[in-house]
Order: structure tokens, then sequence, then C-alpha cells
């Protein structure tokens, strides 16, 4: 636990105070039912958006399933742990900033990932991450960079020609 954290939840459950409060004075107001019932919307909205910012500012790492659906189609992985109990844990290298995200436990993936990881570490590349939203049930995807072309070679002298006098 960080020396933010409580600072934080106690800042959380001073807005949900408020929030709360301004809620149950709309709701016991004279006022009609479409009223009431946008301020209880309001309520669970303002919970929800509070709830994700709080994950997002604390730094635990975001399921997968739900946060990599806007995300770039592939990553580069800088850190990686699979543990039964807490799940497959990435930190994706992310424009502007690394997040972390969580994968559910899966033996094939942790598999997929640990033999990526070796091959990324044997050649040298960075390790890669692919995850492809869909109505199938599609794996992650772990992969290396392939090796990069060289570079062309600058042009030489041109060809000495002999001619015959």
């Amino acid at each position: 636990m960080s020396a933010l954290e409580p600072l934080v939840w106690a800042a959380v459950a001073v807005l949900g105070l408020a929030v709360f409060g301004l809620a149950c004075l709309v709701i016991a107001a004279p006022v009609s039912a479409f009223r009431r019932g946008l301020a209880l919307l309001i309520f669970v909205a303002a919970i929800a958006a509070v709830s994700f910012g709080v994950e997002v500012v604390l730094g635990n790492p975001r399921d997968v399933g739900i946060s990599l659906v806007a995300r770039a189609p592939a990553s580069a992985v800088l850190y990686s742990r699979a543990s039964e109990t807490e799940g497959i844990l990435l930190l994706l290298d992310d424009d502007p900033r690394p997040v972390y995200y969580r994968l559910p436990w899966d033996e094939e993936t942790a598999a997929a990932l640990h033999n990526a990881a070796r091959q990324a570490e044997a050649s040298g590349h960075a390790l890669m991450f692919r995850y492809e939203p869909s109505i199938e049930n599609r794996k992650p995807r772990f992969y290396t960079l392939p090796t990069p072309a060289l570079p062309q070679k600058p042009p030489g002298p041109p060809p000495v020609e002999y001619k015959r006098t």
C-alpha cells in the first residue's frame, strides 16, 4: 500500500458522501418523477466514474477484456508475471505511459507467455502482446518482433569501363 492510497480513498469517500447527500436532497424534494430518476441516474454514474478513477489513480491492474477494447492492437510487454491466484499480470508500454493489465488465469496463455518471453530474451528483441476483442473465444497472442531488415548499402563508385582503341 502506498502512502497516497489512504488519501485517495478518503477523497473518494468524501466525494461519494457529497454526491449521495445531493441525490437524497433531490429525491426528497417535491419534484417530478423524471427529475428523481435523473438524479438517481447521475448518482449511479458518479459512483461508477469515481470507482474507475480510483483504480486508474492507484495503478491497480485493469481487466484486459474491458480495458483493451479501444487500445492499439499491439504493445510491448515491459513486465509480466503469471500466478494462478492473481492471474497473468502485464505491464504494457502504452502511449503516453505504461499501464498494468490483468488477464484471467489460463494454463495455455501462461505457457505461451513464458515461451515467447524466452524467445524474446534469446533473440534480444521486444516481447509483444496483441489482444483482439471478438465474439469468438480467442486467446491473447504473445510474440517477438522479427529481426529488422539490414539497411541498404550506399551506392559505390560507378564500375570501371575498359574501351579498346
